[in-house]
């Protein structure tokens, strides 16, 4: 009588080396998909918000009234795949991982930041209707200051998200 003990101890050892190697192909493949969804996701996210603001940027001159200011001083939450997916952007390379993280936290500084130049506008705006021409001065400086420092830190930020849609799509 033959002895298959062998020939079936290495087809099991075989059909296990198999199954792990499956495994690990398939585990490979799903992170994969994964990294490629979360890289679209907030690929489109960044690009859908630079088409909603890029009307409403801030010129390199100051308006002559703050109306303009009012329509880019956004209240909603626009980064909803970037809150939501927080937890994974660590499965990004860390190059991407740096250049999203950086466009996501001057998207925030800078919607701050238009926040207090749109409240600077409506004080000064206030002030006139006061007829308090002695301060009238100094909200001019406000706005101008506040003007500037908006401007730069939305050039900042255009170019901050520019790169992480560039690494995402990569």
């Amino acid at each position: 009588m033959p002895d298959w003990t062998g020939s079936v101890v290495s087809a099991g050892i075989l059909t296990f080396i198999l199954n792990v190697l499956h495994t690990k192909y398939k585990a490979h493949n799903e992170r994969k998909r994964q990294v490629t969804a979360i890289k679209k996701a907030l690929k489109t996210e960044l690009e859908t918000l630079l088409k909603i603001y890029e009307p409403r940027k801030i010129k390199p001159e100051p308006p002559h009234d703050g109306v303009d200011i009012k329509v880019i001083s956004l209240q909603s939450k626009y980064t909803t795949v970037f809150s939501e997916n927080a937890s994974k952007i660590g499965m990004l390379d860390e190059n991407t991982i740096q250049s999203v993280v950086v466009a996501y936290t001057r998207l925030s500084a800078l919607m701050d930041t238009l926040r207090v130049y749109s409240r600077r506008w409506e004080d000064k705006i206030a002030n006139q209707r006061h007829g308090d021409n002695k301060c009238q001065d100094i909200y001019d400086k406000d706005v101008l200051s506040c003007h500037m420092i908006s401007y730069i830190e939305q050039e900042i930020t255009v170019n901050a998200i520019n790169d992480a849609i560039e690494r995402l799509g990569r």
